[in-house]
């Protein structure tokens, strides 16, 4: 199996680093696992299975710097869980093109969606409604926690199937 830490696009500072191929034909997506983030949200168009436009305005914890929503839709990827790629879907992500600093996993989507986030030291793992792994990431900075979520792209390989595919979604 692929070890996915050479991989890993970790958010430094506050620009995204780009995405590099993985693998398994996809390319790896660093994404913050954020507490008090109401929606996953990305900066990147291209990542989207499916999308619907519009526009929704959002509040931050930073600065009060309003973010701009430009649409919505579902993300299909695959998450490194230590031992195997597994399926994931990511339902109502939002797509902010400007102002968003990192890829945003929001933890009360996962939560509200039956999945369970566990913060331990440097780790964070997350499982799926019947408490299976699908997923492991790392700390960085301070106090922070990033994944690598694979993303296909039509120019690369499709994804590999795995038998622990799981549905995050907002309701």
């Amino acid at each position: 199996n692929p070890d996915p830490n050479q991989n890993l696009t970790a958010c430094v500072g506050s620009k995204l680093t780009k995405p590099k191929l993985l693998a398994n034909g996809s390319r790896g997506y660093s994404f913050v696992v954020d507490a008090g983030a109401t929606f996953h949200m990305v900066s990147d168009r291209s990542v989207f299975a499916n999308f619907k436009a519009h526009r929704k305005q959002f509040s931050t914890a930073h600065e009060g710097t309003p973010l701009v929503a430009e649409g919505s839709g579902m993300i299909c990827g695959q998450c490194f869980n230590g031992r195997e790629w597994c399926n994931v879907e990511f339902r109502d992500v939002m797509y902010i093109p400007t102002g968003l600093h990192s890829n945003l996993l929001s933890v009360r989507q996962l939560v509200n969606a039956g999945q369970k986030i566990d913060f331990d030291g440097d780790r964070v793992t997350y499982l799926n409604s019947a408490r299976h792994c699908i997923g492991e990431g790392h700390a960085f900075g301070n106090s922070l926690w990033s994944m690598t979520i694979a993303i296909p792209h039509p120019e690369l390989a499709p994804l590999q199937a795995s038998s622990n595919a799981v549905l995050l979604t907002d309701g």
